[in-house]
């Protein structure tokens, strides 16, 4: 059942005034800091062991795109918030929505579809990162599966211009060491629009979260599968040029190889956003989601969801 606060219930009266709750988080204790410090670091000491790139050289620039990373995790929240989402929902609401704009949108998974209605969820909730969950499970695979497709689609587009070993091992570095500033690209505005709670219903009077869209949307499908498809083929066809392996004919023992050597390139990854990601979390996303849910009632009404189950059947009642 979903209450509309603009619209009336069975009685005429509002079921709720047109408030709605604040998002909060829990910040990570002291330990938890510290086990997020140690797994930076031991990304960096398992990315000096497989490439033996010095370790106070891989310190240095580490540091100093992590640096840059979290700046530009800021900036791009902020503008998701007030570009992508709400001019993009305005234009819906007075009725103006350019060809680019709409399927860029379509592309990104955030279009607003004139058809759907649209309301912000009246109660939010708490995030507790604090918890091993929500932190390194729930919002670290994020930035992990973003960075390596990223990653590995930009090193297949450049591939054709590497000619010897050496160089397409520096790409990869470069590209590897950057990967917080890749994912910076889509991790913020995912999460902020997934914890603001924007729902729509379509017109079969399904509800609808607008998150899942950017999950099923083009770009993230060619991020997922593709990229990691990408990443196989090209360790597949590199290592066999690689001094270490040149000796390796058989194609299951490439293909086992790759797959373990994308684990340990995962791992490094990991370390490198998971301190990125803490402290946008711990920093900016709050301000971010509340301003996106303070502004967006301007545009669309605050509803609230109930699902009434009957003899074991769900039903969703739009009043």
């Amino acid at each position: 059942m979903v209450f509309i606060s603009k619209e009336k219930n069975f009685n005429g009266k509002k079921e709720f005034e047109d408030e709605f709750d604040q998002f909060t988080i829990k910040k990570p204790s002291v330990f938890k800091w510290i086990i997020v410090v140690f797994i930076t670091l031991g990304s960096n000491l398992l990315w000096v062991a497989l490439t033996e790139i010095p370790l106070t050289l891989l310190l240095v620039v580490v540091s100093g795109v992590i640096f840059f990373s979290i700046f530009f995790w800021f900036i791009t929240g902020q503008w998701s918030v007030r570009i992508l989402v709400l001019k993009n929902i305005k234009r819906i609401h007075v009725g103006k929505m350019g060809f680019f704009l709409k399927y860029s949108m379509k592309f990104l998974g955030m279009h607003f579809d004139k058809n759907n209605k649209y309301f912000l969820e009246k109660i939010s909730y708490l995030r507790d990162y604090n918890s091993v969950k929500e932190l390194f499970y729930d919002r670290l695979l994020d930035p992990v599966s973003s960075s390596l497709g990223l990653g590995f689609l930009i090193i297949t587009f450049v591939k054709p211009l590497i000619t010897t070993v050496p160089q397409a091992m520096i790409i990869a570095n470069i590209v590897l060491v950057t990967t917080p500033l890749l994912s910076g690209f889509i991790i913020p505005f995912y999460w902020v629009i997934k914890d603001s709670r924007i729902r729509y219903i379509n017109e079969k009077n399904d509800v609808f979260k607008a998150e899942e869209n950017i999950k099923n949307s083009t770009l993230n499908k060619f991020l997922g599968f593709s990229g990691f498809v990408a990443g196989i083929n090209f360790l597949l066809e590199s290592l066999p040029e690689h001094p270490a392996f040149a000796h390796v004919h058989s194609t299951l023992v490439l293909f086992i190889l790759a797959v373990i050597i994308l684990l340990f390139i995962s791992l490094i990854i990991a370390g490198i956003n998971l301190f990125v990601a803490t402290v946008y979390l711990t920093t900016k996303h709050q301000k971010l989601v509340n301003e996106l849910r303070k502004k967006i009632t301007n545009y669309i009404p605050v509803g609230e969801t109930r699902v009434l189950f009957n003899n074991e059947k769900t039903e969703v009642i739009i009043l």
